[in-house]
């Protein structure tokens, strides 16, 4: 059965801003592939929320998506929440705090 998917706000905002850089940074094509990358992942987690990995010391998961963004989620029995979209070469120390304010 597939899960109802649900964004949080921070990773709604978090999208925005790596959509916002790529856009600088490179050109709409690229801009095109990050968001189909990210639909298909989300419809991947949606239908098997088990793919991702557990974080350690957490009940969050993580599906890297590209060797340079990750997803981060939770599952609860009738949905998959979208925690936080994460540029991998950002500094992780602040992660598990934002996906604690973000799992509330």
């Amino acid at each position: 059965m597939t899960k109802k998917v649900v964004w949080t706000p921070l990773a709604a905002r978090s999208l925005v801003e790596l959509t916002e850089y790529v856009r600088r940074m490179w050109d709409e094509t690229i801009v095109d592939d990050l968001h189909s990358m990210i639909d298909d992942s989300i419809h991947s987690i949606a239908v098997y929320p088990g793919i991702g990995v557990v974080v350690e010391g957490s009940e969050f998961r993580k599906l890297v998506m590209h060797k340079n963004v990750s997803l981060f989620y939770s599952v609860d029995s009738d949905s998959v929440k979208i925690l936080l979209i994460w540029d991998n070469r950002m500094d992780d120390a602040t992660i598990f705090s934002n996906l604690t304010k973000s799992g509330q």
